[in-house]
């Protein structure tokens, strides 16, 4: 799926269907140089910028903030640790206008404390909240524009390589 609209309608869909335990599997593009292509992150928390979590959580500033189920998410990051899988815990911004990352946006949501930008994960965190499941993420950096030139990783090797390594980990999860 892309986008929180699409995203919040499967996941609702899925807990009408019983699913109390979800993990998704994303990409998500760096906005600091310290994450790369192919690099395996987990949100610690998502920032809303987006318009779906608004109506799922209350929003009393801007920007929002939703979070992935702490136990959940500390349960998937110790398997990862065991499975000797390097990863990074990072904050997420979550935007629905993908072409619209100007680096006025990149420099403002840093200064929130984003790491990273993908257009889901705040929804989803936001409607497992509201709906009482547990929710959490793991996402394969795919691209950066956390520099002056844009670098899509998607062809890499190593983003190739990871995303494959991150679907093995949640299955086997």
């Amino acid at each position: 799926f892309i986008g929180a609209p699409y995203a919040a309608m499967l996941l609702e869909s899925l807990i009408a269907r019983g699913a109390r335990k979800i993990i998704v599997l994303g990409w998500c593009g760096a906005v600091v140089e310290t994450l790369n292509p192919g690099d395996i992150v987990l949100p610690s928390k998502a920032i809303a910028d987006e318009g779906t979590s608004a109506n799922y959580i209350r929003i009393d500033k801007y920007p929002g903030i939703s979070r992935p189920d702490l136990e959940l998410s500390e349960k998937l990051a110790f398997y990862m640790g065991e499975q000797g899988t390097e990863f990074k815990k990072a904050v997420i911004w979550t935007t629905d206008a993908i072409y619209r990352e100007t680096r006025d946006k990149i420099a403002r949501f840093r200064a929130f404390g984003a790491d990273a930008v993908e257009m889901e994960c705040s929804a989803l965190f936001s409607v497992a909240s509201f709906r009482g499941v547990e929710i959490a993420a793991v996402l394969v950096v795919s691209d950066s524009v956390a520099s002056k030139n844009w670098d899509p990783g998607f062809k890499k090797q190593q983003f190739k390589n990871a995303r494959a390594k991150a679907c093995d980990i949640i299955m086997n999860f």
